[in-house]
């Protein structure tokens, strides 16, 4: 992976997150442009894409290369609404040992992001 890179959204756990955050009402139209010629179940995407929803957290292996995997949470808007996402990928042993830890740590970089948001919104 290369900065800079363009990559599917429905192969990375940030983009994971993003398609998650879609207004219901946009959902299918945006999913039916992306796995046109991905040979995607459009099905099952939307079910991972539900999970993703519930769990608050992405996580993707070797969807994107052999042997790299993906997690990513969201960055919530003042609302609630996805605003952005933030992720990290790792080798895939890594993730397998380190899951819980990685989670937490984005968890708290998204809360932050929030945090320092609104205090450059307030003037702070």
């Amino acid at each position: 992976m290369h900065v800079g890179e363009a990559v599917a959204a429905l192969a990375t756990a940030t983009g994971k997150v993003l398609l998650a955050g879609i207004e219901q009402a946009r959902v299918d139209d945006v999913l039916a442009r992306l796995v046109a010629d991905t040979g995607v179940d459009p099905a099952e995407l939307r079910r991972d894409l539900i999970r993703v929803r519930s769990a608050g957290v992405a996580v993707v292996g070797e969807e994107f290369r052999a042997g790299l995997a993906g997690v990513a949470v969201p960055i919530r808007g003042p609302r609630g609404e996805v605003a952005g996402a933030i992720g990290l990928s790792v080798p895939q042993v890594v993730l397998l040992a380190r899951r819980p830890e990685l989670e937490r740590v984005l968890r708290e970089a998204a809360a932050g992001t929030v945090t320092g948001a609104r205090a450059v919104g307030r003037g702070s």
